[in-house]
C-alpha cells in the first residue's frame, strides 16, 4: 500500500501533501481512465446534464463550501483547566456503491458533501464481480460534472484489503455506503473499521410518489432514480406520466403513503413538512438530499482537556 504521511504533525494540519495520496497505490492503479468519463458525458446529452448541474448547484448552495483546512482553539476556565478543539477534513472518503446502484442524483447527494468539506482524497468505490459491468453513463457523467476524478471497481475481497490497508494507518477516513447491506459487506466493516474509519449506511431511493401536475418532468425523475418504484396519483384518466405507474386516488390517500420522496406541485407544498423526509417540487426532479448527512461528518474533530494554560493536544 502507499504509505500514509509519516509525520503526525503533517497529518494534524490538514491531511496529505498535495502530491501524495493517502490511498493505497494498488487502489489508485485500478482507477477508471478518463475515457469512459468523456464518453458518458457525450452520451448523456444536454438536457440530462442540465438536470445534474441543477442537482450539483442545489447541493452546493445547501451545504456551502467548508473553508476549514485546519482550525484550533483553546479556552481556559476559571476552575483550572483548558479545553482545546481541533478540526480538519478527514484525509479520505469512500462513497461505496454496488453494481445494482443506478441513481446519479443519490450519488451526488452523498458525494458532494465530501467534496465541499474539503476532503483531499475522495473515491467512488463500486463493489463488483471479477467481470464488472460497464458503469452507467449517468453515474460517470454526474461524477464528471462534480469534478470527481477517482472511481474504482473492486471485488469484495479487494474491498476487505482496502479497509485493512487503511485501518490503523493513522489516516482518518469516512465511508458512505449506498449499496445493498449484504452480510459480507457488514462483516468487512465490522472487522476493519475503528475510530479513524467511520461508516454510515444510506439508501438509494426505492420508492417515489407523485401527485400529478403538468409542471413535472416525469421522464427526468425516472432517469434520475431508475431503480425506484414510481407511482403517480391522478384524478383524471386523460393524463400521462412517462416512466411511472399511474393510480387513481384522493389527496388524503396520497399523503398517508410511505415513500422515500414525494413529488408535489407548489400549491400543495404547505403543511407537508414532517410527513416525509424528502419533498421535490417542479424543476427539482433530478435533485436529491440526505437530510441526515452534513459536512461535519467529513470533518475530524478532536477535543482535549488539560491543565490551565495548556493550549494543545
Amino acid at each position: 500500500m502507499s504509505s500514509a504521511p509519516s509525520d503526525p504533525e503533517d497529518r494534524s494540519k490538514g491531511g496529505c501533501d498535495a502530491n501524495q495520496s493517502a490511498l493505497p497505490s494498488w487502489f489508485l492503479d485500478a482507477a477508471l481512465s478518463d475515457t469512459p468519463f468523456a464518453e458518458a458525458f457525450d452520451a448523456v446529452g444536454d438536457s440530462r446534464r442540465a438536470l445534474l448541474k441543477t442537482a450539483i448547484a442545489r447541493l452546493t448552495t445547501v451545504y456551502g463550501t467548508s473553508a476549514i483546512a485546519f482550525s484550533s482553539e483553546s479556552q481556559g476556565y476559571s476552575n483550572g483547566f483548558t479545553l482545546s478543539r481541533h478540526v480538519r477534513p478527514a484525509h479520505c472518503a469512500f462513497i461505496v456503491i454496488d453494481e445494482h446502484f443506478a441513481s446519479p442524483s443519490a450519488l451526488l447527494a452523498a458525494l458532494m458533501p465530501a467534496l465541499l468539506a474539503g476532503v483531499p482524497d475522495v473515491a467512488v468505490v463500486r463493489i463488483a464481480g471479477k467481470k464488472a459491468k460497464q458503469w452507467p453513463d449517468s453515474l460517470l457523467c454526474a461524477m464528471e460534472l462534480a469534478g470527481q476524478e477517482l472511481a474504482v471497481d473492486v471485488t469484495m475481497e479487494s474491498f476487505h484489503t482496502l479497509l485493512a490497508d487503511m485501518s490503523g494507518s493513522g489516516v482518518t477516513c469516512r465511508l458512505v455506503l449506498l449499496g445493498r447491506r449484504s452480510q459480507k459487506l457488514i462483516a468487512a466493516l465490522a472487522a476493519q473499521c475503528n475510530h479513524d474509519m467511520e461508516f454510515r449506511f444510506l439508501s438509494e431511493p426505492s420508492s417515489l410518489a407523485a401527485w400529478f401536475d403538468h409542471s413535472f418532468d416525469y421522464e427526468a425523475a425516472a432517469w434520475a432514480h431508475p431503480n425506484a418504484v414510481r407511482t403517480c396519483w391522478v384524478t383524471d384518466d386523460d393524463v400521462e406520466a412517462p416512466g411511472w405507474d399511474c393510480v387513481h386516488g384522493s389527496w388524503d390517500e396520497f399523503v398517508v403513503q410511505r415513500n422515500d420522496a414525494w413529488l408535489v406541485p407548489v400549491d400543495h407544498l404547505a403543511g407537508l413538512h414532517g410527513a416525509v423526509d424528502v419533498i421535490l417540487g417542479p424543476g427539482e426532479e433530478g435533485s436529491w438530499l440526505y437530510p441526515e448527512l452534513n459536512l461535519s461528518y467529513f470533518l475530524h474533530h478532536v477535543v482535549a482537556l488539560g491543565p490551565e494554560g495548556v493550549g494543545g493536544c
